[in-house]
């Protein structure tokens, strides 16, 4: 689900632009069809040594002050692996290594008043190291947990929350 950004359409300036089905808008005027597709982004889970989950703290919204796991959105012409190392690198200033794909979940994303649709590409992968000396700016802290001790009601997005359910019933 996701909200209609457009008053014009964007190829003929017309101002008949309407939502024909989720996630495609048609024109009137010219029939031009703009389909909103949801937006890809990556998520990482990986586990210390001590086998507890890292989790990031939000330092901005949409979920300030909460829970999520380290990732972003997808930039043009990049993979989906070089997205999440590039993320990584951005939000905990580590390498990875033993990347592998876990799963994939829809979510909705607000910013700036439009929601978009999110489809994200969930991995594994080990950290260089777990000692993180350094943090973005996006972020408040790391924390690490039990699986099992994860306070969903802290997580930022529904899919974390499913994704965490399915890992602790595993």
């Amino acid at each position: 689900m996701h909200s209609n950004p457009f008053t014009f359409c964007p190829h003929c300036s017309g101002e008949t632009i309407s939502e024909v089905s989720e996630g495609k808008l048609l024109c009137s005027q010219c029939e031009f069809i703009l389909y909103f597709n949801p937006s890809p982004c990556i998520a990482l889970v990986t586990f210390s040594p001590e086998d507890k989950l890292l989790l990031t703290r939000r330092a901005k919204n949409p979920g300030q002050g909460k829970l999520g796991l380290p990732g972003g959105f997808c930039e043009h012409n990049e993979t989906f692996e070089q997205t999440l190392k590039r993320e990584v690198r951005e939000e905990l200033s580590v390498s990875l290594s033993d990347i592998h794909y876990l799963t994939s979940k829809f979510d909705t994303y607000e910013y700036k008043g439009i929601t978009y649709s999110t489809l994200c590409v969930i991995f594994t992968a080990k950290l260089a190291t777990y000692e993180l000396d350094s943090i973005s700016d996006e972020l408040d802290d790391i924390l690490y947990y039990n699986l099992r001790d994860v306070p969903l009601e802290e997580l930022a997005f529904a899919s974390q929350i499913e994704l965490i359910k399915e890992l602790q019933n595993k």
